[in-house]
């Protein structure tokens, strides 16, 4: 089963599982509020795909595939900075009274799949959001000459202030 699924719409994770379903669509990053608290721009749309599993102990497994770009802000020169994204990521669907025990196992074991609590009411937009927050580099950077340069065309030009922008206009003088 291939449908496009909508901000708001909610499935039942443990079917897509048990059926071997496949839902595919396309969100924009500014309908996913706590992404677009992490981007420098909350343009652009994600493509993604989910395809209901299991594994060999016939456990229920949704694999998540989510492609885009976003706009990051560089931790070096504060400029925006485009990020491919390219997650493929598998999540194994547990009742919720299970869902400590099964992350003790996780502990044991790193090849395990994330788990997360199986529900007649997933929010498809809630998961992707989730599965792309975690795909995000903590510290994004251009390279260094990239980041120089930008840095350096804007401190000659008075377009930034840096902390200690003020003792070097005093060294200068």
């Amino acid at each position: 089963m291939t449908s496009n699924v909508v901000v708001g719409v909610v499935v039942d994770g443990l079917k897509i599982a048990r059926d071997r379903q496949r839902l595919t669509g396309n969100l924009s990053v500014a309908s996913l509020p706590r992404l677009v608290q992490s981007l420098h721009a909350g343009t652009g749309s994600l493509d993604y795909a989910i395809v209901g599993d299991s594994d060999a102990r016939e456990r229920p497994l949704l694999r998540l595939k989510v492609t885009g770009a976003v706009q990051l802000q560089c931790q070096r020169c504060l400029e925006g900075m485009e990020h491919q994204l390219v997650i493929d990521s598998v999540v194994r669907l547990v009742a919720a009274e299970a869902l400590e025990t099964e992350y003790e196992a996780i502990g044991a074991n790193p090849d395990e799949p994330d788990c997360i609590v199986a529900s007649k009411t997933m929010d498809v937009a809630l998961l992707v959001e989730d599965e792309v927050l975690l795909a995000l580099p903590p510290f994004p950077r251009h390279d260094v000459a990239a980041c120089k340069g930008k840095v350096d065309a804007a401190l000659k030009t008075g377009e930034i202030v840096t902390p200690f922008g003020a003792l070097q206009q005093l060294k200068n003088k």
